[in-house]
């Protein structure tokens, strides 16, 4: 092979492999070591994944971190890896079931009579299995859209009271897979069955990840009718980018489906520092409340797709979450304060 052309090959394996690992394998870190002793931050779905990774850099910034699982053992087991890493001693469990909305009911009782402030509400969990709540819901549906609508709505008079030194933040984990998400008001409960194909389970994922930016934009809406100019809670949606944990891995039951998982783990997924990555510079970036309401990846704002911006389909959205969840009157923060 002719040398000159074995030096230009070279030289593109080299930036091909550069260019792979600092945007797919691996991505931007936020470097900001802003630390936040005093504040307290809820993020639901801490236990493991980039629910955990983001608990444990939070927890070194000083912050008090509330995990809220629906497994206790396992978050226990967090707990003691996040105090142990961080030094951090102000973090703790609190149990939720977030498809159970009695459940996020209690849960809401409980923490605001338990705890005085809430800064930061970060809506992470989330679920890619099928299955059927008590409430007779969609287990996707339930865990990664009604639950965090009802959860958020319900801590929004806490979050305005803690306003006090700084704008409070509600982050939902999104993904990009919202792109080809779906709401179909008709059939928005698809009721999947463990006989459900895997790309049935993964449309249903994606058609929940388009219900949280719409959420997140409506949201904002409401917050920015109260107060047009300096509504103190700021409200952003994300993808953490494609990340190797552990969500969807239990509705996979092909093995050559499992083996592929597997190959594109470990060749494209992002380990689980790079993936809170976003959710961090979300929580604690300065400057970014002009930016409220918007869907940010790689740590930058991005153009939402025609998908997810008919203003009508998050009014509706908003509604019917309303009616499936429950949301009194008495409970429904914006209704009072119309």
């Amino acid at each position: 092979m002719d040398g000159g052309l074995l030096v230009a090959l070279s030289c593109l394996l080299i930036i091909i492999t550069y260019a792979w690992m600092k945007f797919v394998k691996t991505g931007p870190v936020f470097k900001n070591d802003l630390e936040i002793d005093g504040k307290t931050v809820l993020i639901t779905g801490g236990s493991y994944g980039i629910g955990k990774e983001t608990a444990l850099q939070l927890a070194k910034r000083k912050a008090r971190v509330i995990i809220a699982s629906r497994n206790e053992q396992r978050a226990s087991e967090a707990i003691f890896d996040i105090k142990s890493q961080s030094g951090n001693d102000m973090v703790h469990y609190m149990k939720l079931d977030l498809s159970d909305f009695a459940d996020v009911r209690r849960f809401v009782r409980n923490f605001i009579d338990t705890e005085p402030r809430l800064d930061i509400l970060i809506n992470n969990a989330g679920v890619a299995v099928p299955g059927m709540t008590n409430d007779g819901n969609d287990i996707i549906l339930a865990t990664n859209q009604l639950g965090p609508f009802l959860l958020t709505n319900l801590l929004i008079p806490l979050l305005k009271s803690s306003s006090d030194s700084q704008h409070v933040r509600i982050v939902n984990v999104s993904a990009d897979l919202y792109t080809i998400g779906k709401i179909d008001f008709g059939n928005i409960n698809l009721g999947l069955t463990k006989e459900s194909p895997y790309q049935q389970i993964i449309q249903q994922y994606s058609n929940t990840k388009l219900m949280n930016v719409y959420f997140t934009t409506e949201l904002n809406k409401r917050l920015r009718s109260e107060d047009p100019e300096n509504s103190s809670i700021s409200t952003y949606a994300l993808h953490p980018g494609v990340i190797a944990s552990e969500l969807g891995t239990g509705a996979i039951h092909n093995t050559l489906m499992k083996v592929g998982h597997l190959i594109l783990k470990a060749c494209f997924m992002r380990p689980l520092f790079y993936g809170c990555q976003t959710i961090l510079y979300c929580c604690l970036q300065k400057g970014l409340k002009e930016k409220s309401g918007g869907y940010f990846s790689n740590m930058r704002m991005r153009q939402l797709k025609a998908v997810a911006t008919d203003s009508e389909t998050g009014l509706k959205l908003w509604k019917v979450c309303e009616q499936m969840t429950g949301l009194t009157k008495e409970e429904d923060y914006f209704a009072k304060s119309d």
